[in-house]
């Protein structure tokens, strides 16, 4: 992805021209170090894998009800695309995107008949225990019940890197900033929740506004969106449910850190 800079909102940057529209709720913290996203603590840990004690099993009236009072603006942070300098690094998708209204009978990715919505609200499903986890079934929710495609893996191998990610990126308080430097293996695209509430928040509210963008107008292009002529009216408005939805991407790794103050930062790293 070219490089280049562009204020929005909390973030003051842009750093490539494939980012959509998000707004930051910030934290703050000295500067990045090895520090232990289990407990927050900023002595020197390394990141832990993480498990949200709550449940996510919000009604979807309540996620609506959260998306309207947070406005129309998501929790996240622009996301990054994979033709950023970066490792696997890959084009875009010439596909053209459907209404995000929806309706259309299809084969869903479990083979069975499925119905596009692209606009749904959906319930999380009750935690599993496993936040990683949690974060990959929600993403799926989405993918399997609303766009009728294939579930993503579960990109095990590349969690250590998504909580690199998300521990830079608060350390910095700048959304993408390891993938920018290019501090681990990242994949193709990345999504990421700045400075939420709380684990759960990140899985019912963040990642249903994140989709909750919706696809761009029929007939335009993923590539056409990502360019830099579309990047202010398409990719900063889309760009969240693009990285969610591409059907060129068969797996994806949650990375998480929660900074001494409790804000934490949620980094979805997907990879073909």
């Amino acid at each position: 992805m070219p490089v280049l800079s562009a204020t929005r909102n909390a973030f003051a940057a842009l750093f490539c021209a494939a980012f959509a529209a998000g707004c930051s709720q910030s934290s703050s913290g000295p500067g990045f170090g090895p520090q232990s996203q289990g407990d927050g603590d900023d002595s020197g840990a390394g990141p832990t894998t993480a498990t949200d004690s709550g449940t996510s099993s919000e009604d979807a009236s309540a996620v609506a009800d959260g998306m309207a009072a947070s406005g129309s603006d998501t929790d996240a942070s622009a996301p990054a695309k994979g033709n950023l300098p970066g490792p696997d690094a890959g084009g875009a998708s010439s596909m053209s995107t459907p209404d995000a209204g929806g309706g259309m009978s299809t084969t869903g990715g479990d083979g069975g008949p499925c119905t596009v919505n692209l606009s749904c609200v959906l319930a999380a499903a009750p935690s599993t225990g496993d936040i990683r986890q949690d974060c990959v079934n929600r993403i799926n929710q989405f993918r399997t019940t609303c766009a009728c495609l294939k579930p993503l893996a579960r990109w095990t191998a590349g969690e250590a890197c998504a909580d690199m990610d998300a521990q830079y990126d608060a350390m910095k308080d700048v959304g993408h900033a390891g993938a920018m430097a290019n501090i681990c293996n990242w994949g193709d695209a990345q999504d990421e929740c700045p400075g939420d509430p709380s684990n759960q928040y990140v899985i019912s509210m963040c990642l249903q506004q994140m989709w909750s963008e919706g696809p761009p107008p029929a007939g335009t292009t993923i590539a056409e969106c990502e360019s830099p002529q579309m990047l202010d009216s398409c990719y900063e408005v889309h760009g969240h449910f693009i990285n969610m939805s591409d059907p060129n991407n068969n797996q994806v790794a949650c990375g998480f850190y929660t900074t001494s103050s409790g804000a934490v930062w949620a980094a979805q790293n997907f990879s073909p």
